[in-house]
């Protein structure tokens, strides 16, 4: 029972830092396309 519970936990520490990854991807990206956008100019 509590190896389930900590497998419950496992699971959505994964599921926070994978959504806190795609985040950070998005902010990346945006960040990027402001360069260029800057260094086209």
């Amino acid at each position: 029972m509590l190896i389930y519970i900590l497998f419950m936990f496992l699971f959505l520490f994964l599921l926070l830092i994978s959504a806190k990854l795609n985040e950070v991807k998005k902010q990346n990206e945006k960040v990027i396309k402001l360069l260029e956008d800057k260094s086209v100019e």
